[in-house]
């Protein structure tokens, strides 16, 4: 939906930056992409465009992440700790 509501807002006439992760459909033509893996990066490069005149956000971003990561997976019938 961000690449196409950053579209529409080219096609009138806005000078747009699109903030994108894993986008799953063409990029919008004179759009100025920026690519954001990861939802600290889309957060850091939004927030580094403070000038804006006007921010549409359209992210199903996740707002949390877990304090530890072990890597891997976890084995099959295995139960995750503090289960």
């Amino acid at each position: 939906m961000g690449a196409a509501l950053a579209a529409e807002a080219r096609r009138r006439g806005a000078e747009v930056t699109l903030v994108a992760s894993n986008l799953a459909v063409p990029m919008p033509v004179g759009v100025d992409v920026v690519q954001a893996p990861t939802a600290e990066d889309v957060a850091r490069e939004t927030l580094a465009r403070g000038d804006a005149d006007v921010v549409v956000m359209a992210a199903a971003v996740a707002d949390y992440r877990p304090a530890s990561s072990r890597g891997g997976q976890t084995a099959e019938g295995r139960r995750a700790p503090g289960r």
